[in-house]
Order: C-alpha cells, then sequence, then structure tokens
C-alpha cells in the first residue's frame, strides 16, 4: 500500500529513493500517477512527455517515507534528448531502488550503468485487456492504465527496501552519554534554523536519550564548567583548532563534517586521501565540490575558509569549485576532490561519487578531515 503525503519530517536525504527509468512512452509516467494515485506527472502518447525529472514523496507501508522519482526516457531523441537523458543517469546514482520499466517484452535487459548495490525491479508494462505473465519470473507484468497488479509492484518495493534509519552516531555514542556539541553561529550560517547535521544529529542523540549541551566557541569553556567531562565533543570542523586547544586531550573530539562523511562515504578513503596535502606541487588541481546550492559568505568553509589554509601550503595550486550533478562532468580532471559533508544527498548518491573518484584513481576527501588534517589534529579526532 502506498499513501501520498504532503511532507515528512524525514529529509529527503533520509528518505529510500525509488527512481522510475525505461525508454520513452512505456508508460512510466502513468505508473508513478497510478503508485501515488493522483497526477503526478503529464501522460501524453506524444513521445517525450517528461522532460525533467518529477518527484513525490509517498508513504510506502513496512517501508516508511519514500521519494519516487520519474525521468525522461532514456532512448529521448528530441532535440534537448541528450540534455534529459544526462539528468536521467544522474537520477540513477542517486537511486536506492530502480523500477526499469519496458512495454517490449524482447527488451528487457537495462543498457545504463548502475551502482553493483543498487536493487533493480523490472517491470513490463502490458498494454493489453488481460495481463500476460512474462516467462522470465524476475519480470513483474503490470497495466500502468488500469493499475493491474501495481499492488504487487508495491509488494516487491517493500521486499527490496529497508526502512531508513539514523545512525550517524551509531559506534561512538550510547544511550544517556553527555555530548557536548560547539554550533557557531556567524554570518554564513542560515537564518531561523540550524544547518541539517546540527538538527539531524541532535535529534539523534536525543532519541538515545543523551544529555545534550550546545554551544559556540565563546562559550565553550564556561560550557566544559557545566559538562566537566563530556563522553564525545562534536564540533563545526571550522573550528577544529580553537576547540581542540580549548579540551583536554583525554575528551573526544570529532566534527559534524567527518561523522557524515562516515556514514555516507568511505571514511578510510577519505583519511588516505587528504595525504596528497602533503605533497601541493604547483601543478596540483583541486576540486572543491558541495552538494547544495547557497550563497557563500565570507566566513564561508568550502569557498573561502580551505582555499586560503591550502594556499599558505603552495598558493600556485589550482582550486575550483563546482556543485550538485556538474562533478561527474569535471572530477576526471583534478589530483585533489574536497567534498562537503554531503548532508544533501543520500547515502547512494554520495557513494557513486566516491565510487566515481575510486574507480578513476582520483583522491577524495571531506571538509573535516582536510580541516583536521591541516590543522595537525587528525591523529587525535575520534571516528
Amino acid at each position: 500500500m502506498a499513501t501520498e503525503i504532503s511532507g515528512s519530517s524525514a529529509h529527503k536525504s533520509m528518505k529510500n529513493r525509488i527512481v522510475i527509468v525505461g525508454d520513452t512512452n512505456v508508460g512510466k509516467s502513468t505508473l508513478i500517477n497510478k503508485i501515488c494515485k493522483q497526477n503526478v506527472s503529464i501522460t501524453s502518447d506524444i513521445k517525450g512527455t517528461t522532460t525533467d525529472t518529477v518527484k513525490k514523496t509517498i508513504e510506502i507501508e513496512g517501508v516508511g517515507a519514500c521519494t519516487i522519482v520519474d525521468t525522461a526516457g532514456l532512448n529521448d531523441d528530441t532535440f534537448l534528448g541528450e540534455d534529459r537523458k544526462s539528468k536521467t543517469l544522474n537520477e540513477i546514482k542517486s537511486a536506492d531502488l530502480i523500477i526499469y520499466v519496458t512495454d517490449d517484452m524482447n527488451k528487457t535487459q537495462i543498457d545504463f550503468e548502475t551502482d553493483t548495490n543498487v536493487k533493480i525491479i523490472k517491470v513490463f508494462n502490458n498494454k493489453s485487456p488481460a495481463i500476460i505473465k512474462p516467462e522470465d519470473s524476475e519480470i513483474l507484468s503490470v497495466n500502468a492504465l488500469t493499475g493491474k497488479n501495481v499492488d504487487l509492484l508495491l509488494k516487491r518495493i517493500s521486499e527490496n527496501l529497508i526502512p531508513k534509519s539514523s545512525s550517524i552516531t551509531d559506534g561512538l555514542v550510547n544511550n544517556h552519554n553527555e555530548i557536548l556539541l560547539v554550533m557557531p553561529q556567524d554570518k554564513s550560517s542560515p537564518t531561523g534554523r540550524l544547518i541539517l547535521p546540527q538538527s539531524q544529529i541532535m535529534k539523534e542523540l536525543l532519541e538515545k536519550e543523551c544529555l545534550v549541551l550546545s554551544t559556540g566557541l565563546e562559550t565553550l569553556e564556561q560550557s566544559l564548567q557545566m559538562m566537566t567531562n563530556p563522553d564525545l565533543v562534536i564540533t563545526d570542523s571550522k573550528v577544529f583548532k580553537e576547540v581542540d586547544k580549548i579540551l583536554d586531550k583525554n575528551i573526544k573530539l570529532t566534527s559534524f563534517s567527518i561523522l557524515f562523511a562516515k556514514n555516507k562515504g568511505d571514511l578510510n578513503y577519505f583519511i588516505q586521501s587528504v595525504s596528497v596535502l602533503d605533497n601541493l606541487t604547483d601543478d596540483v588541481k583541486i576540486l572543491i565540490t558541495e552538494a547544495c546550492t547557497h550563497s557563500p559568505k565570507e566566513e564561508d568553509i568550502g569557498r573561502v575558509k580551505i582555499p586560503s589554509l591550502i594556499r599558505k601550503i603552495n598558493p600556485n595550486v589550482t582550486i575550483d569549485f563546482v556543485r550538485g550533478d556538474d562533478f561527474f562532468n569535471v572530477a576526471c580532471k583534478y589530483d585533489l576532490i574536497i567534498h562537503c559533508g554531503g548532508c544533501m544527498q543520500n547515502k547512494m548518491y554520495m557513494q557513486s561519487k566516491t565510487n566515481f573518484a575510486k574507480s578513476h584513481n582520483i583522491p577524495m576527501t571531506n571538509y573535516g578531515i582536510v580541516l583536521a588534517k591541516i590543522n595537525k589534529i587528525l591523529d587525535r579526532i575520534t571516528y
């Protein structure tokens, strides 16, 4: 059973992501409308009706809140077809589950690359009045227009997905621990809210019934008089150096960015890759990449602070910036990739980026790890 929901307390990065793909006019949009029980996508007999991705949040029994994505056809040969296909392929990189739709029993083999961990459900959209059972038992026959067997598709979806669980602090924080959060608020901070890593981790700590004390850098010493021996201090990476100077060395220290790197990426690879900073010659090219879109301020960690610290090591290195899906188009040109915490992207998409870097032998690391390395406290960090 699927229920459309207008909102969800879970951020999109924490929801399972279901991406519907296939050629043009095979019934992808009709199918998503039937799954969501409303007109989410425009449908017509005209080839290439879906020109951009369409996303909807739905509640699937046994799985929870999911984002379901309708995409442009993989064989779109219209004027902008290649651009649309590129967007579809980027959506595939973020998928926890792919539904591959075909209306031709002779075309059931996928012809696009996927991460090896992604599960795929093959659907034959049988447009005839009677449902024909495919010889291949892995292919589910449905009628997207009438809704025949869509209930079986939902059952198969729930069998192939597990509910997303918050596990950012697992292995570091136990129930009832005392945790000190250092969250400086400056010009780069959003108005009226905490940034996602802070709010997400704080919620997780409260669910573990931890005693949580949050503070800025200016009140850190005063906070340590109230919480004299915290089990863990989690700080914004940009004040790593200052926080480390104040803390006793027996107090465990990490950062929001490093916790997200551990949760979504390949922390060991990130730590290994940061050694590139030990040999920054003039010809080194560095790509700093962000998942989200925001207007950088003078204290921005990715656009200002990290480049400034790197140029103190060698002012002649090349540093470029990229946001969002453009990562895959440019990353191969660089000797080191420095990624943000990735809080706005789901785990599968972050792992797709990491796997891309590894497959091309490009060192890739993370904001927090870079700042810990430059401040000579990487060995001190708990993760």
